[in-house]
């Protein structure tokens, strides 16, 4: 058996520019090569450079491998699968490179997260396996088999909502295992896999199939579990030889505690020698192990993991955020108008409930005239209701005069008798000032003294004290008579 060991790079790449990107720092080695953390020079993009070894550049079936795992993965296509994004041949450098464009990962294989923390939750451990089986079923659907399958190329990360996924990276010795399909991209001299993770049929070199990668999530799955391989010896040749021919135990927790029965019976099925006594796709797997899921009696299965949502953020919680936006837009708006409505009744007095019904809304008996000035005052805001300060007498009168009767006209400013005549004829005066553009004068009234209840002039009927009228109310009632209107300011 032979056996490759990566010599040392010729150069320090670490600095150095490969085509458009720039290497920052290396971030990983395996069997083909090195891997850097580079970006775009002009663009700025970061990614993940894949750089084959030195001493592989010039082997045809080293590149043809390497060009193999770019076409797979695009081939693919899925979210549990590391993109790649170009294949560069720079044959004029000294010396040659040939790499790959990838995406770059923030995260930790699940080999250096087990190293960290040595075993999982049971349901840690499914939901890993679920998003495995996915990635799998994806690569099978075209015709592809991974052979690679360990916790070196399972990769953790996040996704751009902060939710787990995992992607399954080295697709560089998959095979098509199409009728008819080639398979001379190994070296027949040379071992293909990890032996602590290879299927019987791959250790005899027998012909592989989907079922081969089963055999694979099997042994990563009773790693999770158990903290360790069900084979692992010290020597290589044991560990191929226990594949082929000794059962495995069963897992058991780091604490001694079993297994949950109907987790064994899928490892042990998994794990079965003859293929044809596993799981046959890795869709069927995923079912089995989902049913697992739901019996934890600690939570249920995480349908979000486990489905694989879609990275597009999504759009029915963006419409409801821009609709609670838009309320609260409303009510700040409503919330102004209102202050603002307070604050104009404090500047301008206001007519009282006895007289705004008169000064501004007319009666049934005031004519066609009147009517169009009650339409034009009802599309301004009204006073609601005996007590409230209603519409400011500026609001009601700016735009219309009311003809009324002189029965109106002593109902609205009876010889000062009601409450707040006074003040709904000054608004009205000064928003009709404001209305043509003149500047109201406030003048400032002297107020009556208080006196003693005059006798009652006889016939009156009113009830009320026999007190001189004020002269405006003299004048408005002597323009009442002549036909005249409520215009303080009319001639």
């Amino acid at each position: 058996m032979k056996v490759d060991r990566p010599k040392e790079p010729s150069v320090e790449y670490v600095g150095t520019e490969l085509g458009s990107y720039e290497l920052i720092e290396q971030i990983g080695s395996g069997g083909m090569g090195m891997i850097f953390r580079a970006h775009h020079t002009r663009i700025g993009r970061t990614v993940a450079i894949k750089l084959l070894r030195e001493d592989l550049v010039e082997n045809k079936l080293e590149v043809e491998r390497f060009l193999n795992e770019a076409k797979t993965v695009n081939r693919i296509g899925h979210p549990n699968i590391v993109d790649i994004y170009d294949f560069v041949e720079e044959w004029d450098r000294k010396p040659p490179q040939i790499y790959l464009v990838m995406e770059l990962l923030e995260g930790k294989n699940l080999n250096e997260y087990l190293s960290e923390i040595d075993v999982l939750e049971l349901a840690e451990a499914i939901d890993i396996a679920l998003h495995i089986c996915d990635g799998l079923s994806a690569v099978h659907d075209v015709n592809v088999l991974h052979r690679d399958l360990k916790p070196d190329n399972v990769f953790l990360t996040d996704d751009a909502h902060g939710r787990r996924r995992i992607k399954l990276l080295d697709f560089g010795i998959a095979r098509g295992f199409a009728e008819g399909e080639s398979s001379e991209l190994t070296d027949p001299a040379r071992m293909v896999g990890t032996p602590q993770y290879m299927s019987p049929e791959q250790v005899l070199s027998r012909p592989l199939d989907a079922r081969t990668d089963i055999y694979a999530v099997g042994l990563v799955l009773y790693k999770m579990l158990s903290g360790r391989t069900p084979f692992d010896a010290a020597e290589v040749g044991s560990v191929l030889v226990d594949q082929v021919h000794k059962p495995p135990p069963p897992a058991v927790r780091p604490d001694g505690t079993a297994l949950p029965e109907a987790l064994q019976e899928v490892l042990t099925r998994c794990l079965q020698k003859a293929p044809a006594d596993r799981y046959q796709t890795a869709r069927e797997l995923r079912e089995a192990l989902h049913d697992c899921r739901s019996a934890l009696p600690s939570s249920a299965p995480d349908e979000a993991q486990a489905a694989l949502p879609s990275l597009a953020p999504p759009r029915r919680r963006a419409g409801l955020v821009v609709g609670l936006i838009g309320v609260a837009a409303l009510l700040l708006g409503v919330g102004a108008y209102w202050i603002a409505g307070r604050g104009d009744h404090a500047a301008v007095p206001t007519t009282a409930a006895g007289s705004a019904s008169a000064a501004v809304a007319p009666t049934p008996a005031s004519g066609a005239g009147s009517s169009t000035a009650a339409g034009a005052a009802s599309q301004t805001r009204l006073a609601s209701g005996p007590g409230s300060s209603g519409a400011s007498a500026g609001t009601a009168s700016a735009k219309v005069d009311v003809p009324v009767s002189a029965g109106s006209a002593k109902t609205a400013d009876d010889d000062g008798k009601g409450a707040g005549s006074g003040k709904a004829v000054k608004g009205q005066r000064i928003a009709r000032a404001r209305s043509k553009g003149l500047k109201a004068t406030r003048t400032r009234r002297t107020p009556r003294a208080k006196t003693a209840a005059s006798p009652v002039k006889a016939g009156s009927g009113s009830g009320a004290a026999d007190k001189p009228a004020p002269k405006r109310g003299r004048r408005i009632k002597e323009r009442i008579n002549r036909g005249g209107t409520l215009d303080p300011f009319g001639d």
